[in-house]
């Protein structure tokens, strides 16, 4: 049987989580800019599933000529 976890690992484990959601987030934010700047826009489910990311773990700009996504994790900051 495995032993308990340090408090260090338990925090190196947790930043690599966050790490990997915000990477997660990162690409999904890209792809929405590939669609602006290619004149698509988007329907209304993936508008539903962008209005429901908590507003400071990330948001999107309104394509690439309008900025770039913006946003961290809070567990990064």
């Amino acid at each position: 049987m495995a032993g308990r976890w340090s408090a260090q690992e338990h925090r190196v484990a947790w930043r690599t989580i966050a790490a990997g959601v915000h990477n997660l987030l990162r690409m999904k934010c890209d792809a929405v800019e590939a669609m602006h700047a290619a004149g698509s826009t988007l329907g209304a489910r993936a508008r539903r599933d962008v209005a429901r990311l908590p507003p400071r773990v990330f948001s999107c700009g309104g394509g690439a000529a309008a900025g770039r996504c913006s946003g961290e994790s809070p567990a990064m900051s």
